[in-house]
């Protein structure tokens, strides 16, 4: 259903994720997702012991940034504050900001990459391609983002996920990709994959692109 007149959707989010509490930070640990374990490997293998990173949208830390972790330099943002508080306890060795992503500061260069696994599609889709120049200004020269974006046109629904309304929004594949270059990043792949959600398949564009040298 479309969001509610007057509704917020960062509010939705927030608390959707706060109310779903340990029962989504489970699944979210125990899904098999090997694209999930393939871009995050990825990332282990193209960047140095000890470089900085950014996990935008990290939840309650597992398996994503946990694994980072254990060789980079993690600094995980999450709009919910329940799950933040499973992601310091679950992950002591990154920080964590709870933060909206679309108006989060960062210096100019200072992260080697950014990884954004099934969270932008939380951001009101006409706000997406400033967060992704933004995300362009954070990288280093040479710096990585490996981003899950939606392969469907969606304006902005609300629906049931753990029993808790949730909002999703997204443009088309074709779209995220002229967006993902316009924004000054140069994509290095892009890949559809299936994950499967309740029984379900659903389909995500995984986009691998790269900041100018």
């Amino acid at each position: 259903m479309r969001l509610p007149h007057g509704e917020d959707p960062r509010d939705v989010v927030a608390r959707g994720y706060d109310r779903m509490g340990a029962t989504y930070a489970s699944w979210a640990q125990e899904s098999h997702d090997p694209a999930r374990e393939e871009h995050t490997a990825l990332l282990l293998d193209a960047l140095p012991p000890g470089s900085p990173v950014l996990d935008l949208g990290c939840g309650a830390g597992l398996p994503t940034t946990r694994t980072l972790a254990e060789h980079l330099d993690v600094l995980g943002v999450d709009i919910s504050f329940e799950q933040l508080v499973r992601a310091r306890r679950n992950v002591p060795r990154a920080a964590f900001v709870q933060a909206d992503m679309a108006e989060l500061n960062l210096a100019p260069g200072s992260v080697a990459a950014v990884a954004a696994f099934y969270s932008i599609i939380h951001v009101p889709r006409e706000e997406q391609a400033a967060l992704l120049g933004r995300i362009r200004c954070w990288l280093q020269p040479d710096g990585l983002l490996v981003v899950t974006l939606g392969v469907g046109a969606d304006p902005g629904t609300v629906d049931a996920f753990f029993d808790q309304p949730m909002y999703w929004s997204s443009y088309d594949a074709e779209a995220y990709l002229r967006t993902v270059a316009e924004a000054g990043l140069e994509v290095q792949s892009a890949v559809h994959r299936q994950v499967d959600e309740f029984g379900s398949p659903v389909t995500f564009l995984w986009v691998l692109a790269r900041a100018p040298a």
